[in-house]
């Protein structure tokens, strides 16, 4: 945990001074910090990218990564500790319902991170097949390399090499808590520009009202790379306000140091490339932004320079991502627009296949289910989602006040900006693929919304509001953040023991992931240099021995239309060096094993050429036999 600490520290001195050298004007030392460990973190993990390219991710090169950017910062860690510290004296001085807020803020991120200090489970799915797998992958080769079988691999991945220091430095559960760093900045960020744009005053509000999101809340105790996602966009969007602010109030006077914030902005955009390929959509609307004329803004000519100085630093920093999938696949946004970039090992099925996953989230695209959309999110998410209940929902009292906001009409210009982005990103959302967890990065954006509604009404000048409406929102509000906790709690509480040293991680795993007892059993019975194909089943993160995902639909490496026997399947397993099968029987199709590969596969099962080896529940364990005459043994 401390050398956890000791990296995002290092980083954040190192981002610190990017962002001075940039000059932006009139930032504040909590903004600099801020921007500093969102720059300092991306620049990290883009470090960890090269040396792993080139063959050099092992322990010692990554300390000497920390190491460098640690001096290249000597000169801002004092300041960092200094802004640091005066921040939590200027929050104490607060008034009383701000320092309530930040006190149910430090709750719920203390939570988080104690679901997120535990070994990832059940509820971590991505995370064990591919944000933590794939890492663990790479430190085992010792570089970063191409892994045929897991499409997901050629994304951007400047998270996932934040989780690879993670996983060298202190371990799976540790490597955990970079993704709920991230929303602990995302909700400081939330603040500052809160407090730049409307004055300190309930500026600890919209960070309340982003992390009590019942998905927010859940994304910051799993690796994945959500949060990380939303910060980088959110801090795009700040430098853009910034910009504005900048240039609107002090016309031609302070160019250098409006430029530093669009380059600011740019930087952070082109790390959010590097995060998901998502974010394209951000990053377009926000340049768009810049584009369009608004009243006080600079001429066309000006405009257009600032669309380079935003564009230029996001293009360059976004790219390496992109470069890596095209040289790999062929394909820059592999397996993405298959029919148009093509791509290795996949295929026009595949890509159906995976199409038709992405679309089955949702309610659809008729006007009566979009107009639904508020209710639906928010009380049944298990439409938007798969395997997380209410976690799936952006909860209740944040979608009710954007309801309200028309009401409150004017809102704040560039706070209805950040309303136009996070709605031209929500057409997108529904016209691509209705995952709940897809709307986070607009979250902080509409958590500011949300927060202008309360600020409004809650207003003692305002007629309507009255004191009967001020205690209201404060009462929903913190039924909610009260409901979210014990929610939360009931989450992390079974990893607890574990966190604290009182169960051991196994015995934790084996009650709370039920393929983890046939992976450790195949750990611990086979050779080392054993394979294992994976069927029904992606989260091979506790496998210490290669293996594959075996499904169609995730490549096309396994010729299944070629064979007609089960002994042609198992005798393509065999030449590839393939020895063991897990199959998770939880996730079969009713009609597994009625026809297809299936079939051949169930035929074989229990067989000499397939014999049974272990099971636990759904889980099991098949021996390839190194030949049709083998028996079982």
């Amino acid at each position: 945990m401390l050398a956890l600490f000791a990296t995002a520290w290092a980083a954040t001195a190192l981002g610190c001074a990017v962002a001075r050298r940039l000059r932006p004007g009139g930032a504040t030392g909590a903004e600099v910090s801020v921007f500093g460990a969102a720059v300092g973190l991306g620049a990290l993990a883009y470090a960890v990218q090269a040396v792993g390219l080139v063959g050099l991710l092992r322990t010692p090169v990554l300390v000497a990564l920390v190491a460098a950017c640690a001096a290249v910062g000597l000169r801002e860690h004092w300041p960092l500790l200094q802004t640091l510290l005066r921040g939590v004296a200027a929050w104490l001085r607060l008034g009383p319902a701000d320092v309530a807020i930040g006190m149910a803020c430090g709750l719920l991120l203390l939570l988080m991170a104690l679901g997120a200090a535990a070994p990832p489970s059940g509820n971590d799915w991505d995370g064990l097949s591919y944000h933590l797998a794939v890492p663990k992958v790479y430190l085992s080769h010792g570089r970063v390399l191409f892994i045929p079988y897991d499409h997901h691999s050629n994304f951007p991945f400047a998270q996932e090499m934040l989780y690879t220091l993670g996983l060298a430095f202190a371990g799976v559960g540790p490597a955990r808590l970079f993704h709920t760093l991230m929303g602990a900045l995302c909700a400081a960020a939330v603040a500052l520009l809160w407090r730049r744009l409307t004055g300190p005053r309930l500026m600890t509000l919209p960070a309340l009202l982003l992390l009590s999101s019942p998905m927010v809340a859940w994304c910051g105790t799993v690796a994945y790379n959500d949060l990380a996602l939303a910060l980088y966009v959110f801090l795009a969007a700040y430098g853009v306000v910034a910009w504005l602010v900048s240039t609107e109030a002090n016309a031609g006077q302070r160019a250098i140091d409006a430029r530093g914030w669009l380059m600011l902005a740019g930087v952070c955009a082109g790390v959010a490339l590097g995060v998901k390929m998502t974010a394209m959509i951000p990053v377009a609307l926000l340049a768009l932004w810049i584009a369009m004329p608004a009243r006080g803004a600079q001429p066309r000519p000006a405009r257009t320079r600032a669309l380079v100085l935003f564009l230029l630093p996001a293009v360059a920093v976004g790219a390496p991502w992109y470069v890596r999938s095209w040289v790999w696949t062929g394909n820059p946004v592999y397996p993405f627009f298959y029919s148009v970039f093509g791509g290795t090992n996949w295929n026009a099925q595949a890509a159906a296949m995976y199409a038709q996953e992405q679309a089955s989230y949702g309610v659809g695209r008729s006007l009566a289910a979009i107009l639904m959309l508020p209710y639906t999110l928010t009380f049944h998410p298990e439409l938007f989602s798969k395997g997380v209940g209410v976690f799936g929902s952006p909860g209740p009292f944040a979608l009710g006040l954007l309801v309200l906001l028309p009401l409150t009409r004017p809102v704040a210009r560039k706070l209805a900006g950040l309303g136009w982005i996070a709605l031209g990103y929500g057409v997108v959302w529904i016209l691509l693929s209705q995952q709940s967890r897809y709307l986070v990065p607009i979250m902080p954006m509409l958590a500011m919304l949300a927060a202008w509604v309360v600020a409004r009404y809650g207003a003692a000048s305002v007629p309507e509001a009255g004191r009967w409406l001020r205690l209201g929102l404060g009462t929903l509000l913190a039924c909610q953040t009260a409901v979210l906790a014990w929610l939360v709690w009931t989450l992390v509480a079974p990893g607890l023991p574990v966190v604290l040293g009182a169960e051991p991680a196994e015995q934790y795993l084996s009650r709370t992931l039920e393929v983890y007892p046939a992976e450790r059993w195949i750990n611990e019975h086979t050779p080392r240099d054993a394979k294992v194909l994976l069927f029904e089943e992606t989260r091979g993160f506790y496998l210490d021995r290669q293996y594959m995902w075996a499904n169609p639909g995730h490549h096309t490496l396994i010729p299944y239309e070629r064979f007609r026997t089960p002994g042609d399947m198992l005798a393509y397993f065999r030449a590839h060096g393939f020895s063991y099968i897990l199959l998770n029987r939880m996730w079969t199709a009713p009609t597994w094993g009625s026809s297809g590969w299936s079939r051949l596969l169930s035929q074989a099962m229990g067989g000499p050429m397939l014999p049974l080896v272990y099971r636990r529940g759904p889980v099991e364990v098949y021996r390839i036999t190194p030949n049709r005459r083998a028996t079982a043994r």
